[in-house]
């Protein structure tokens, strides 16, 4: 069943990977209607256990962000907390597995075409919505 909540989610990960891709890197902008949408979809259900779980897993990517002297973007650690709070834990996890996957799917492809160079870099949000969009697509059957 199509739910309002999953598509809105699904097209703006879309908009963000094409944007990802293209410019590397994303719109402020984007990243605050994300944040506004996810906590209206948050609330209008009421945050739980798994709405803070997903935070704390956000957060931590924000963190690891800041660690790292931002290897991993601080976009692509606030929209992983922004999915976190709409979807709460676990299926964030998921979804972050499904992407490292693809993810790591790439960097396999890269490194046996060219090698990796360390000023290369690949834009998250595509595998993001990879992740998001599988997860969703066989939600019936897990």
């Amino acid at each position: 069943m199509w739910e309002l909540d999953k598509c809105v989610c699904g097209i703006l990960l879309g908009i963000l990977a094409v944007l990802d891709y293209k410019k590397k890197q994303v719109p402020t902008s984007l990243l605050v209607i994300g944040g506004v949408l996810a906590l209206c979809f948050c609330i209008g259900e009421g945050p739980d256990g798994q709405t803070l779980a997903g935070g704390a897993v956000g957060s931590a990517c924000l963190l690891l962000s800041k660690v790292t002297g931002e290897q991993i973007g601080y976009g692509d650690s606030i929209g992983i907390l922004e999915m976190g709070i709409y979807l709460g834990g676990w299926n964030l996890l998921q979804v972050l597995l499904l992407a490292f996957f693809f993810l790591g799917i790439r960097a396999g492809i890269c490194m046996a075409r060219r090698g990796f160079k360390k000023e290369m870099c690949i834009p998250f949000y595509p595998f993001l919505w990879m992740g998001y969009s599988l997860l969703w697509g066989l939600e019936g059957f897990l």
